[in-house]
Order: C-alpha cells, then sequence, then structure tokens
C-alpha cells in the first residue's frame, strides 16, 4: 500500500451516474451501507467510504456511467 501527504489547494473531485436527478444532497456522498455488497476500491461489504479523485478524467472513467444516465460531477477543494 502507498501514501503520500495532500498538499493545500489541491482540487478533487466526485462523480456519480443516476438515470433520474437526485432529491437529496446525502445521494452525492457515499453509498448507503446496503448497496455495497461486494469489495470495491475503498469499501467492504456493507461499510461504504467517500471515494474522490484529483483527475477529473479517471473519476468520471471510473463510474460506469450507461447511455441516458446523468454524470453530476462535484469539486471540492482543500
Amino acid at each position: 500500500m502507498r501514501a503520500f501527504f495532500i498538499e493545500k489547494g489541491i482540487t478533487f473531485y466526485r462523480a456519480i451516474s443516476y438515470k433520474n436527478k437526485p432529491k437529496e444532497v446525502c445521494f452525492l456522498g457515499s453509498p448507503p451501507p446496503e448497496k455495497v455488497t461486494g469489495y470495491q476500491r475503498c469499501n467492504a461489504p456493507g461499510d461504504p467510504m467517500f471515494y474522490a479523485g484529483c483527475y477529473i478524467g479517471a473519476v468520471l472513467s471510473e463510474i460506469g456511467a450507461n447511455r441516458g444516465d446523468k454524470v453530476y460531477l462535484i469539486k471540492m477543494g482543500y
């Protein structure tokens, strides 16, 4: 495992794909525990974590959006 320090001024992005517009801002955070059924990059089953990246292209390529989905991109500064 590799870890690194994040310098101030870095921008992080989170992208989420939904067929319909989310009705609450909580839908833009980590998934609810019941949605995490297997091991993922950061999540264990039933134990969701918030994931963001510093490159828009990487974040968008990892969300598995399908044709017709609406993609929401969240930008956060540190």
